[in-house]
């Protein structure tokens, strides 16, 4: 990942926020069906369109379409962070996100 102290990153749990900024990089939500196929070990993932996404999957068929209200309904449940990059553009999008347990 480009997780450098140069790149501006932000965290939130705030539902809008993520949605505008996957939605602004023709992102969508995602679940792994099995979630050791992935990158993503929590279950959840955003999807990009190109292949630099896809090295992510090896197998897409563990992963299929969830509509927003499932994709939160889980990242609430799951007790997630989301962090990403506020600078991240279409060629970096995959790159620029990553899911964190929330602390109490």
């Amino acid at each position: 990942m480009l997780w450098g102290m140069e790149q501006a990153h932000r965290v939130t749990v705030n539902h809008e926020e993520i949605r505008r900024w996957a939605e602004r990089l023709g992102g969508s939500p995602e679940v792994l069906d099995d979630p050791n196929a992935g990158s993503d070990p929590i279950g959840i993932r955003l999807d990009f369109p190109g292949p630099v996404d896809d090295v992510y999957l090896a197998d897409s068929s563990h992963a299929r379409p969830i509509s927003w209200e499932e994709f939160f309904e889980l990242f609430e449940r799951l007790g997630l962070l989301f962090v990403y990059q506020e600078d991240a553009d279409e060629s970096t999008a995959a790159d620029s996100y990553r899911f964190e347990p929330r602390r109490s």
